[in-house]
């Protein structure tokens, strides 16, 4: 930082000379460099801390996501008859049953307007 004060004290002084220029740019780029390894180290600390530490709140969300997960599931589904199925082999079969049947059956198509 000091030497880009006193770079930019000559430049105000003498103007913007080529050496100058160049310089400046080279420091810039330097500057640029270092900022972004602070901001890679402090990226680091703040990981390892955490995984050190952990967070408190950790526990918390996971049960959440595994109590909303457990809702979403299809434990038994009714058959065509008003029975239940529990297995679960049988309702993917029954799923993929429906949805062929689903396609297969003929649709209407739509009528065509003569312009």
């Amino acid at each position: 930082m000091r030497r880009l004060d006193g770079i930019n004290r000559a430049v105000s002084w003498h103007g913007l000379l080529p050496k100058y220029e160049s310089l400046q740019l080279e420091i810039w780029k330097e500057l640029e460099e270092v900022l972004l390894q602070e901001s890679l180290i402090w990226a680091q600390k703040a990981k390892a801390e955490w995984s050190i530490f952990g967070d408190g709140n950790t526990c918390y969300f996971h049960a959440r996501a595994n109590r909303w997960r457990k809702s979403q599931r299809i434990e038994a589904i009714k058959d065509g008859e008003g029975a239940w199925v529990y297995d679960t082999s049988l309702i993917k079969g029954m799923a993929t049953g429906f949805s062929s049947k689903l396609l297969k059956e003929d649709i209407p198509t739509r009528p065509s307007f003569c312009c």
